[in-house]
């Protein structure tokens, strides 16, 4: 029993980004996840699809918290917490429904040159900027 307690601890800890991925890592993905016709650059569409589309499991046109946090730490392994982080912070709107109309702000914010494309490493900057988890730790 001494033994179970600590071990169940430590489970625990681990067990917030069982994978380790820093948020470069986590940057990578998504940005290849995004960027559908491999060309360098994300667009508007790309991020709908991304974080609209693909993450709204019912079709109802809105994504939910809770549908947000499940496909985020399904696709990237970070934590609860940080999940839900990343969905009030894109939730501009603060409607609890993810939506189009929110992402099109983000994409302006990511596209500090203003030349209206977004590159990997704006995203990967913008993503520095706005992860909970700001220090590049991924969910730990």
């Amino acid at each position: 029993m001494k033994f179970s307690l600590p071990l169940l601890c430590v489970g625990i800890v681990f067990a917030a980004n069982h994978h380790g991925l820093t948020l470069d890592q986590i940057s990578t993905m998504i940005i290849g996840n995004m960027d559908k016709n491999a060309d360098g650059n994300i667009t508007v569409e790309e991020i709908d699809t991304e974080f609209v589309t693909n993450y709204d499991h019912d079709g109802d046109g809105c994504v939910t918290m809770h549908e947000f946090t499940h496909q985020w730490n399904l696709d990237y392994h970070d934590d609860h917490h940080a999940s839900e982080g990343m969905f009030h912070h894109l939730d501009i709107t603060t409607d609890g429904c993810l939506k189009k109309d929110d992402l099109g702000m983000h994409h302006m914010a990511m596209d500090t040159d203003n030349d209206n494309t977004v590159t990997g490493a704006e995203f990967t900057a913008w993503l520095h900027h706005v992860h909970p988890d700001r220090f590049g730790h991924g969910g730990r």
